[in-house]
């Protein structure tokens, strides 16, 4: 959390009252692949810009190859990957 918190300082204050945001640690892949697969949702925004237009998210992949369905932004080139209701939905920010 103090980590989290040194890169976006300005939500301490909505950390500190929210009960739902868990941060664990580093934890193994096969902790996380169930924990991802134990999910209604994968969720992943991110601004357009040249850095997450150029690459594609791991995320996606991670989430996609245990079934759990992605809410995402128009980035790299997901469109491709994404039907949208069927492996997940899109939205702007």
């Amino acid at each position: 959390k103090e980590e989290y918190l040194i890169a976006f300082p300005s939500q301490r204050c909505i950390l500190e009252n929210n009960m739902c945001v868990h941060f664990m640690g580093r934890q193994s892949m096969c902790t996380v692949q169930k924990e991802i697969q134990n999910s209604d949702f994968t969720l992943l925004l991110r601004d357009k810009n040249r850095a997450t237009m150029a690459g594609f998210p791991t995320k996606i992949v991670e989430s996609l190859s245990v079934g759990t369905p992605v809410i995402t932004t128009k980035t790299s080139d997901l469109e491709l990957y994404i039907e949208e209701g069927k492996q997940g939905f899109f939205v702007e920010i």
